[in-house]
């Protein structure tokens, strides 16, 4: 265990016992969504990362669509199966669609 960690549960075993399970089954929780996101995560990396090569090879042909955005920022689009690349002047992001 870190010096970190065992400080924190330092302060919380001065908690109150209620405050003290409270804070224990947010920690547990917390743990395994962590686990849950990283394991669903893994399983996609390859997917996404096709999706995209997809999607950019999509805006290199020209096969996209502009899109006007608020005040005046434009991005493009490509859509594949299931991915939507948006590809804003500053800032690439993908959203699944």
């Amino acid at each position: 265990m870190t010096q970190l960690l065992e400080k924190a549960f330092e302060q919380a075993n001065k908690l109150p016992e209620t405050e003290q399970n409270a804070l224990g089954r947010w920690l547990i929780e917390e743990i395994i969504s962590e686990k849950k996101w990283q394991k669903s995560f893994a399983e996609s990396e390859s997917l996404l990362g096709q999706l995209a090569d997809e999607a950019l090879e999509e805006y290199d042909k020209g096969e996209t669509t502009p899109l006007l955005l608020p005040k005046g920022k434009t991005a493009a689009i490509a859509k594949c199966k299931t991915l939507e690349m948006v590809k804003h002047i500053s800032l690439p992001y993908y959203r699944l669609v």
